[in-house]
């Protein structure tokens, strides 16, 4: 009678551990590229919003000889500033203020939104503003405030 010879089936833990350590990296690297991508997209944002603001007070401060005294724009079409891609801008101004928020088209659930001047009652405060002149973006990216 003659022997079968084993067959030799499946993985030793050494090929196992291998393949472990190998997911576990490109999983590190896949997380690390993903939170990159999330904090450029909300840099973007707060970037085009800090914009606004620079141009709402070159807004109010060219408005100080003119008559009726300083104000800020009114809407956006009045300030002379360049929005970035995919970057969705909203302002609402008020002689005494204005309020504005960001987002991007791409991820609507990232947001920035800023205020300034006493406008609660004259005009809409987009969320997530939350003090005159601190701007809030969410997500947070640990940071809290970006002023």
């Amino acid at each position: 009678m003659a022997k079968r010879a084993k067959s030799k089936c499946g993985f030793t833990i050494f090929e196992l551990l291998v393949s472990i350590i190998i997911l576990g990296i490109l999983a590190a690297i896949s997380l690390k590229v993903a939170d990159g991508r999330r904090r450029a997209y909300v840099a973007v944002i707060a970037s085009d919003l800090r914009n606004v603001a620079t141009a709402q007070e070159a807004y109010f401060h060219d408005s100080m000889d003119e008559p009726g005294g300083p104000r800020y724009a009114p809407n956006l079409t009045q300030l002379d500033f360049n929005v970035s891609e995919h970057v969705l801008v909203q302002m609402v101004g008020h002689q005494k203020g204005w309020s504005a928020r960001t987002i991007h088209k791409k991820r609507t659930d990232f947001r920035c939104a800023m205020y300034v001047g006493r406008i609660k009652g004259l005009i809409e405060i987009y969320e997530p503003a939350i003090e005159e002149g601190a701007m809030e973006c969410e997500p947070r990216l640990g940071k809290g405030r970006t002023k």
